[in-house]
């Protein structure tokens, strides 16, 4: 009876350590694509950010200026250029409109490009 208690508590710590490894390997998984997400995401916001100031540029426009023009305050534009934060869904499109452009071009995706 002891032998048979010992095989069933060694086949019980076999599997446990079978279930943590894929734990594990499933927590790296886990770990590598949301690296790859954040990489992408963070590689998007730096066009996004590049496109803000340059089209602003080329308009010889300061912060104030573009911010009048679309009825923001000159901070929300500091801090897109800053990349502190990203503009919402209506002010991606009154920037779009100002420049003459798509908001697929603004946001650094041009046509035939893949996300």
């Amino acid at each position: 009876m002891i032998y048979k208690y010992s095989t069933h508590k060694t086949l019980l710590i076999i599997y446990l350590q079978f279930l943590l490894q894929n734990v594990l390997d499933n927590h790296n998984i886990i770990c590598y694509y949301i690296n790859v997400l954040q990489k992408h995401i963070q590689k998007r916001e730096v066009v996004i950010t590049n496109t803000y100031k340059k089209l602003r540029k080329n308009e010889n426009l300061t912060q104030e200026q573009l911010a009048k023009i679309l009825g923001i305050k000159r901070e929300n534009i500091s801090k897109w250029e800053n990349e502190v934060t990203v503009p919402n869904r209506e002010n991606l499109v009154k920037i779009a409109d100002y420049f003459k452009i798509t908001v697929d071009e603004l946001l650094g995706r041009y046509p035939g490009d893949t996300a």
